[in-house]
């Protein structure tokens, strides 16, 4: 779906951004899960008018999920972003301000498309029940590692 806002908030800060993404977004309206990208101009950093939901997503990103998120971005990229924009993306869901696993698989999908695509991407915010959170690549990292330290520990535990 692509929907066009008629006057879209300015985003000069992460706070900014966040707000943006509250005044667009919150309250979720269905169950599931859904990927909202939008274009910042780079110069005014006014969120754009172009954007565009990808609703009923699968619980964990398939590989094929992976690639045509990529196919997307690598489009975007090289008709809209050019040299002074950036991509947003939320990650949209019912639920409070913590990431799940099924989130982190999809915030991780999102950081991975746009760094194989080369688009420049703004911090990943995550909107549920509770408002816009953003969920930085650091956070990724450490909570996916937290989860294969959790999985090593049960393993290890399991074959003793």
């Amino acid at each position: 779906m692509d929907t066009t806002t008629p006057n879209p908030p300015t985003a000069r800060t992460a706070l900014d951004l966040r707000a943006g993404w509250q005044q667009l977004l919150d309250p979720p309206d269905h169950e599931g899960h859904s990927l909202w990208v939008l274009v910042v101009d780079g110069e005014t950093r006014r969120l754009t008018s172009l954007l565009h939901e990808v609703a009923d997503l699968p619980a964990v990103p398939a590989t094929g999920d992976a690639a045509q998120l990529e196919r997307f971005l690598a489009q975007l990229a090289a008709s809209v972003l050019r040299d002074r924009h950036r991509v947003a993306v939320a990650l949209r869901r019912r639920g409070g301000p913590l990431p799940d696993e099924t989130d982190l698989w999809w915030i991780a999908t999102v950081y991975e498309a746009c760094d194989a695509v080369g688009a420049p991407c703004e911090t990943v915010h995550l909107v549920g029940d509770a408002g816009a959170f953003p969920v930085t690549r650091a956070e990724v990292r450490a909570a996916r590692a937290a989860q294969r330290s959790r999985a090593a520990r049960s393993s290890s535990t399991t074959a003793s």
